[in-house]
């Protein structure tokens, strides 16, 4: 997820913008087709996965917000042996 990638420092996207871009996507595309979200999986490295799952979360509320199902394989993904 290139959100959550760092360059110079700093999250290529803030959270507060990507929960931002998320919700107007969304916004719309319901307005056109059934929409299910699909987070994204962890990829081993600490520090980004735990921004994965801030991110996440926060994806999470903005799919409750807009009714609209959320699939969270993160949440299973992280803790399993043989993902990561």
């Amino acid at each position: 997820m290139n959100d959550t990638s760092i360059e110079k420092g700093k999250t290529l996207i803030s959270i507060t913008e990507s929960i931002a871009n998320i919700h107007c996507i969304l916004n719309e595309a319901k307005k056109l087709y059934p929409i299910v979200v699909v987070s994204t999986s962890p990829i081993g490295n600490d520090e980004r996965d735990q921004r994965i799952a801030n991110l996440s979360q926060e994806f999470t509320l903005v799919c409750q917000e807009l009714n609209i199902r959320y699939l969270n394989i993160f949440s299973k993904l992280i803790s399993s042996n043989s993902w990561v």
